[in-house]
């Protein structure tokens, strides 16, 4: 599918973290982890822009996840070295949650009552 444009990211999903230099290549991939999400599950789009919503929002989870710095921590004698800005969870299922806070994602087929 088609990712949102950089300005839909700006202006409607009020994003404000990713460089519109990155945005093609972060959103693409966001694209192709809901396309994934597509074809284990059933997924709606409630409110039309929610699929968009969710490529930002991914987007925005997977720059956070590139941007972590490696820090160096030294007492003494002893140092360790690890990522900070800790906890930007772009696990399957982080990435999952978080799409479903834009769109439904179900197994399964929806029935009308």
């Amino acid at each position: 599918m088609a990712i949102p444009a950089y300005e839909f990211y700006t202006g409607v999903f009020h994003g404000e973290g990713i460089p519109k230099g990155d945005w093609d290549r972060l959103a693409t991939r966001a694209d192709e982890e809901i396309m994934r999400l597509e074809r284990a599950y059933t997924v709606a789009d409630p409110t039309g822009d929610g699929r968009d919503k969710a490529v930002c929002a991914i987007a925005d989870r997977l720059n956070d996840a590139e941007r972590r710095e490696d820090m160096t921590v030294s007492i003494g004698s002893v140092s360790t070295s690890r990522k900070s800005g800790g906890g930007a969870d772009v696990s399957g299922t982080g990435l999952f949650r978080l799409a479903q806070v834009y769109l439904d994602i179900y197994r399964g087929v929806r029935y009308a009552h």
